[in-house]
């Protein structure tokens, strides 16, 4: 114990499964000194493996220090699921001289248990890593800024129409929408209600927020004669960007974070969608309005109803019946010939969810999905394997990557969903998170389901 070396303190060195070490009970005030050996002045980023259970009176903080200087400020430890779910929390772009510091790790809110710690240089992030051909990181500077510009209506009352305006010296246009004529509210770049940058990435930096405020269901990319009901806040790559074309094979990973509050619509049937590859909307032609590959919650029926992981595709063909291109299905006691797979039950607020992606697009019979995911910290699964599908409609289509919060209504809530480090390659160590290995074995399935 801790107290065998600081009689007066009661921090305590305690077992980690499976193996290892970590500190527990570090008080507000109390520190940890290490002297590191700083090979090159540059930027670096310094960040904590660390746990902060739901029963440990709310989320910690602290500070690190380099010979005895603040370099980064107050870090909140953000609540994870449990005492041993560890996950990294670490702030990005603090500058080091090369040479010998004395580095200390200062408590500044409890409770919270320390498991690693570690100094990286800035530039050796897994962007960099071989292979990586995109890689979304959601920063910005600090110094960045938006300004917003609200468009009047004019004189007449006419709000359907270009307007100019001076700001700055220079002319503006914009075009003023109105609601009541079913077109969509304007958004304003200053506005971050609904789409923002936060701390607490998912390796420590900055992440993305979608929220969807009550009745979102005509802004955003929801902006169409007839938006439907469905509430979304969302962000999309281009076409050219995503590269989602005939014969191209492609490994994808992302991470996602359901923060406490984080609601489901209510009914049964109902889905959140998080992550498509969808492609232009095309009236009237199957799977013209359908995401090519879409990644979901979903409010799983049957015998035992409850929340789960769902991913689906849609393209040429389709399951015998289907009008919508549907690749595939699968069944659960109670419920028969649902669209999809289920590929995790339960999962829960709080707590990262990592997702890596292998798919060959296709709509001539040779494409396929594989599909690995983890819970916080937990063991990698593989959770899909679909071969001989048509994740495309047409040889000549693209798909573009959209995510965000995408959902049934819900009357009179705001519910908010945080998206972080989008990463394409040519393999599974390109793109997956620090580790995140790739297992052995088949697909785990969900709790009673069955594919035919």
């Amino acid at each position: 114990p801790g107290q065998t070396f600081r009689s007066t303190e009661g921090v305590e060195i305690i077992d980690v499964s499976p193996s290892g070490l970590a500190t527990n009970q570090f008080d507000i005030g109390e520190w940890l000194a290490y002297t590191v050996n700083v090979a090159a002045t540059g930027t670096y980023d310094l960040g904590i493996l660390a746990s902060s259970s739901p029963s440990g009176g709310g989320t910690g903080a602290f500070r690190i220090e380099i010979d005895g200087s603040d370099v980064t400020g107050s870090i909140a430890v953000p609540v994870t699921t449990g005492w041993d779910d560890y996950q990294w929390v670490t702030r990005t772009g603090v500058s080091l001289t090369a040479g010998t510091h004395t580095l200390k790790l200062v408590s500044l809110g409890t409770y919270f248990r320390t498991d690693k710690l570690r100094v990286v240089s800035g530039g050796a992030d897994d962007c960099t890593r071989s292979g990586v051909d995109l890689c979304l990181r959601f920063e910005a500077n600090p110094d960045t800024m938006f300004q917003g510009i609200d468009f009047p209506c004019n004189d007449a009352g006419r709000c359907n129409e270009v307007h100019m305006q001076t700001v700055g010296g220079a002319s503006v246009t914009g075009f003023v929408l109105n609601q009541a004529n079913n077109q969509c509210n304007g958004d304003r770049a200053d506005d971050t209600s609904r789409i923002a940058l936060v701390d607490g990435g998912r390796d420590g930096g900055k992440a993305i927020k979608f929220t969807t405020q009550d009745l979102d269901n005509k802004v955003h990319t929801s902006c169409t004669p007839d938006p439907g009901t469905w509430e979304r806040s969302m962000m999309e790559t281009t076409k050219e960007m995503t590269a989602a074309s005939q014969g191209v094979e492609q490994w994808w990973a992302h991470s996602i974070y359901l923060p406490p509050g984080f609601t489901m619509p209510s009914a049964t049937w109902n889905a959140h969608l998080f992550l498509e590859f969808h492609r232009t909307r095309i009236d009237g032609v199957p799977g013209g309005s359908y995401p090519m590959i879409s990644v979901h919650l979903f409010n799983q029926p049957g015998t035992s109803p409850h929340t789960v992981i769902r991913v689906a595709a849609n393209g040429a063909g389709g399951v015998p019946g289907s009008d919508d291109g549907r690749q595939y299905t699968y069944s659960v006691p109670g419920a028969a010939n649902i669209d999809g797979q289920c590929i995790f039950d339960n999962p829960q607020t709080g707590v990262w969810y990592d997702f890596v992606h292998h798919i060959r697009w296709s709509a001539t019979g040779d494409g396929f999905h594989e599909m690995w995911m983890r819970e916080g910290n937990g063991p990698p699964r593989k959770v899909l394997d679909k071969h001989n599908i048509n994740p495309l409609i047409n040889t000549s289509e693209q798909s573009y990557l959209v995510i965000g919060a995408y959902h049934d209504p819900q009357p009179g809530v705001a519910t908010s969903m945080i998206h972080d480090r989008i990463r394409r390659g040519n393999s599974f160590a390109a793109v997956a998170p620090p580790g995140f290995t790739q297992p052995a074995g088949g697909v785990v399935m969900c709790s009673g389901a069955t594919v035919p």
